[in-house]
């Protein structure tokens, strides 16, 4: 499992949106969801794979406990995850060598997971596990969505901040000359000493700031530094050091993870392959669909897998 997920999750995000859901999730997706859930018959056995932190099942918990049908909830992630009551986490594994017990389940669902997988591999893993009623229900990354489109834009401004490795570089080089900071008098001597060093920082923030005026990760960079120049001011150097690291390596990761999103994501080209993969799994498509903003903005992909 890439570490950079395993940190991700690790830091408690229920979904893969970070510590917000966009509007639209709430708006499109949960909706979609739901409508699935609802149609299920009572005491029906699902699986959610790639579950993460558990966005997907605490839908369907909700569904189960609206309609009184006692859903028995398994899932599954390559990631150790956070367990959340009413569910069954299943051993972590890779979707490609995921093992289930035959004619067991009534649905099985992914969001923005199991594309991430080998499909090819996964899908006759997953088929026999299907009860001969049952689906594979995934809302998937769609290579034209507004996730794409943003997750492009901010890989961008990543790669901007790690050119030549410019903004941390200048930032420790500032921290480094203004020196150890003990009190009101060594802030002034600070500021003299190390002019040239924050002036050269300045001038590559506003390098990014001019290129990306309302860039979201030259955003964040400056939310997550201003602790340096403020509470952190007086901590020891290597300290301070240790933090600006620690900013570099989220940041590294984040990009990590929208570079995978964004090789994830599926073309139509990608879907008639997928369904090329089904056919010879004893599956077929039933339904594939765009699931569209308000404004009509591509968000994402909704498939249904039955079985022949």
């Amino acid at each position: 499992m890439n570490s950079h997920w395993n940190l991700y999750w690790e830091s408690n995000h229920s979904g893969s949106f970070g510590s917000e859901d966009p509007e639209w999730y709430h708006q499109k997706i949960i909706p979609q969801w739901m409508e699935v859930f609802l149609q299920l018959d009572q005491h029906s056995n699902l699986l959610d794979l790639a579950t993460g932190n558990g966005a997907v099942t605490r839908l369907a918990l909700s569904a189960s406990q609206e309609t009184s049908k006692d859903f028995h909830i398994d899932a599954i992630d390559q990631a150790t995850t956070q367990a959340i009551p009413g569910v069954h986490l299943l051993t972590p594994s890779p979707l490609e060598k995921i093992e289930l017990e035959e004619n067991h389940y009534d649905m099985i669902t992914s969001q923005f997971g199991l594309e991430y997988a080998n499909i090819a591999s996964t899908l006759p893993r997953l088929a026999p596990a299907l009860k001969s009623t049952g689906s594979i229900d995934l809302i998937a990354h769609h290579f034209q969505s507004v996730i794409s489109q943003n997750s492009k834009q901010e890989v961008e401004q990543y790669q901007a901040c790690f050119k030549d490795n410019a903004v941390f570089s200048r930032l420790k080089k500032l921290i480094i000359k203004m020196g150890e900071i003990r009190s009101p008098e060594d802030l002034e001597k600070s500021k003299a000493k190390a002019n040239n060093a924050r002036q050269s920082f300045n001038k590559t923030i506003a390098r990014l700031t001019k290129k990306y005026p309302q860039g979201i990760v030259i955003a964040e960079l400056m939310k997550n530094i201003e602790p340096l120049f403020k509470q952190a001011l007086m901590q020891p150097i290597n300290t301070k050091l240790a933090f600006i690291d620690n900013i570099e390596t989220q940041m590294k990761m984040a990009k990590k993870r929208l570079t995978d999103q964004l090789s994830a994501a599926l073309s139509e080209k990608d879907i008639n392959q997928w369904e090329k993969y089904a056919r010879q799994s004893n599956l077929k498509i039933d339904e594939k669909k765009l699931i569209c903003s308000g404004a009509g903005q591509i968000l994402a992909w909704h498939l249904r897998f039955t079985k022949n």
